[in-house]
């Protein structure tokens, strides 16, 4: 019989920054989600909360600035997801002593593993188990972690919620029984199908699974499916096996003591050249180093270096490490070197741009390694955020049509809508060189749609095929995609769609307003 286990630790992200950070745990301080990076600090909102600041009634969701208010001196930090991989490997190659297959359930922040509990009872039985589990995790450094095993994943996360229990295991036969009196808010569903649950009073999972298969899926589609199938205790997720994880690195040991890169300039590039080979032969690139100085077996320094761009080039890597050093030289004579490479990527093979660059392809982004070699430069002497980068975020006023974002920074952020740009090339290539020439009056016009699309179905386009303007049928022979603008544009509640359509005699912009279910012309082209 198959059994899984899972291994929770609340407020995981909270865990990883105060293990860093012992300080930290004595105080109470705030993690921001970190979304809006343009935003002031104080705007952002509270993504968690620390014990300590769990009893200052500072809850999540809140900005930081009404935290303030609750607790003048409260302490803050930004989510650092390359902190949370680090700590999810480094709990998976704990508890690979105990089990072979761990896998990491959600996000690196969520800090629930579910690993492979079956063919205990010749190892001492489920009990010992999870106090080695529990015992393994509290070296590890973190405090609060709950632990239970089932027949499946989700019974067996269910299990870790269990009230004043460090771990809790579910009989086989009691599966059902176990989980039909918990609360339906514990499956991983999304906020929308929880409160659809909430309306229609289902708060336990007894309730969930009495109902028919048939009403949960006419009402709610495969995912209330799913979460009725989990309300039984039918759970089909499967464990594998950990991705064996890669690692570069490359050690020196000087024998003598030495005061600057200068004097060991060939043996740092004999080191970088062998790292280099490494992550070349595995196709790969680095994206971060961390270079340790040692006094004898000591670390006294480290560095902590991003590249703007992924490189398996040793002649830039070292002077990366030698514009480090030139900002913050080392205080003390070293004896060791060590590089590692913390963070990489695949490597791109890209035929390199020999011709001019083509100013038509926006997706192209050429940058020659002088001119990377400078904005390294710049970053490690004035911060991480100094050089900036344009990007474009569709929305309606002007001055939210962009933002600028670090170059160190991969993606983003989530509330960013990238434009289009299939359709701006098709906008700007019908109306090349035209002028929009709005009507004193938007004109009411009839129009003859696509007899393959319903009108009156809401999630069916209308597809017009040709206007009735100036008492007479125009035939629309080219059609971009609608633009939908909903109520949150104007004050008034309004949604419409805009085409840009073009007849044999003109082009004009065709508004389809839904809430009337009426068609205008409101611009011509000139």
């Amino acid at each position: 019989m198959n059994r899984i286990a899972c291994l929770r630790i609340p407020r995981f992200a909270i865990a990883v920054h105060e293990k860093r950070e012992p300080e930290l745990s004595e105080i109470p301080w705030v993690l921001l989600e970190g979304k809006n990076t343009n935003s002031s600090v104080y705007q952002q909102k509270i993504a968690m909360c620390s014990y300590a600041a769990s009893k200052q009634e500072i809850s999540p969701g809140i900005k930081l600035s009404q935290a303030c208010s609750l607790r003048a001196n409260i302490s803050w930090r930004k989510p650092d997801h390359f902190l949370y991989e680090q700590a999810c490997s480094e709990i998976i190659q704990a508890l690979l002593a105990h089990s072979p297959k761990i896998n990491v359930f959600g996000p690196p922040d969520s800090g629930i593993f579910l690993l492979d509990a079956s063919g205990l009872k010749l190892l001492g039985g489920e009990d010992k188990f999870c106090a080695s589990i529990l015992k393994a995790i509290h070296r590890l450094g973190y405090k609060h972690k709950h632990f239970g095993i089932a027949n499946s994943a989700f019974p067996a996360m269910v299990a870790t919620r269990v009230k004043n229990q460090f771990y809790h295991i579910v009989a086989p036969n009691k599966t059902t029984t176990f989980l039909a009196r918990q609360p339906v808010h514990y499956l991983p569903a999304s906020k929308e199908l929880l409160e659809d649950f909430a309306t229609l009073g289902i708060k336990s999972m007894q309730q969930l699974a009495a109902f028919p298969a048939e009403s949960i899926l006419e009402r709610f589609g495969q995912e209330g499916i799913k979460a009725w199938k989990m309300a039984q205790g039918i759970d089909d997720t499967l464990l594998s096996l950990p991705p064996l994880e890669k690692s570069f690195a490359a050690t020196c040991n000087l024998n003598y003591p030495a005061s600057s890169l200068n004097e060991v300039s060939l043996v740092l590039s004999g080191l970088l050249t062998k790292l280099t080979n490494d992550l070349k032969n595995n196709a790969l690139c680095a994206e971060r180093l961390i270079v340790s100085f040692y006094s004898e077996d000591t670390v006294f320094d480290e560095r902590d270096i991003k590249l703007i761009r992924p490189s398996n080039h040793s002649g830039f890597l070292q002077q990366v490490i030698k514009l480090s050093l030139n900002k913050r030289p080392l205080e003390r004579e070293f004896t060791k070197i060590k590089v590692d490479v913390v963070r990489f990527s695949p490597e791109a093979w890209k035929q390199e741009h020999v011709l001019p660059y083509d100013e038509s392809d926006d997706d192209s982004e050429i940058i020659s390694n002088d001119l990377l070699l400078l904005l390294q430069k710049v970053i490690s002497r004035l911060g991480e955020n100094t050089v900036v980068k344009p990007i474009s975020n569709d929305q309606y006023f002007p001055d939210q049509s962009g933002v600028w974002m670090p170059v160190l920074q991969k993606q983003a952020s989530s509330n960013l809508l990238a434009p289009d740009k299939t359709y701006l090339k098709q906008f700007s290539k019908n109306g090349a060189g035209l002028v929009m020439r709005k009507n004193p009056n938007a004109a009411p016009v009839m129009v003859k749609l696509d007899t393959s699309t319903n009108p009156d179905i809401a999630s069916e386009i209308p597809r017009p095929q040709a206007v009735y303007y100036h008492q007479q049928w125009h035939k629309i022979q080219s059609l971009s995609s609608p633009d939908y603008l909903s109520g949150k544009w104007w004050e008034e509640n309004i949604g419409k769609s805009y085409y840009v359509a073009a007849s044999s005699t003109s082009m004009f912009l065709l508004v389809h307003n839904h809430r009337n279910n009426k068609w205008f012309i409101e611009y011509f082209f000139d």
